[in-house]
């Protein structure tokens, strides 16, 4: 069960990081109160206009090509040769080719932009079961 908790939180760990760092960065001071419309003060001369928020980004353009296997089919027995090397080993796998060193896995899997599958990002898009 401590297996499980541990790896539970390295792949939500993984998870906040990468939305935390894929998030759009759109200043650090709102332009206006919430829920205001118009400007609350006159800009001077030559400032910066106000600060816009990002338009929303689509769900499936989110998940960068090198968390997705060429094989779509390979996405389970990547899981749950994770999970074989964590309840075994006692911690997760860093890289695929921890996996495939240690025998879970034949061969280290290609993403989608035809390089080695991103394990971190792999586990952080797809953390459920």
């Amino acid at each position: 069960m401590t297996n499980s908790l541990q790896l539970g939180c390295r792949i939500a760990g993984l998870a906040l990081c990468v939305a935390v760092c894929m998030m759009p960065v759109t200043g650090c001071r709102r332009s206006s109160p919430r829920g205001a419309t118009g400007p609350t003060a006159p800009t001077p001369e030559g400032a910066p206009p106000p600060i816009t928020p990002a338009a929303p980004v689509a769900e499936s353009s989110t998940i960068p090509p090198a968390a997705i296997p060429q094989n779509p089919a390979m996405a389970p027995l990547i899981k749950k040769a994770v999970e074989r090397y964590f309840n075994e080993l006692g911690q997760a796998p860093y890289t695929c080719q921890d996996l495939v060193q240690k025998k879970y896995l034949p061969s280290v899997p290609l993403a989608q932009n035809g390089q080695p599958l991103d394990l971190n990002l792999f586990l952080a898009h797809n953390n459920t079961k």
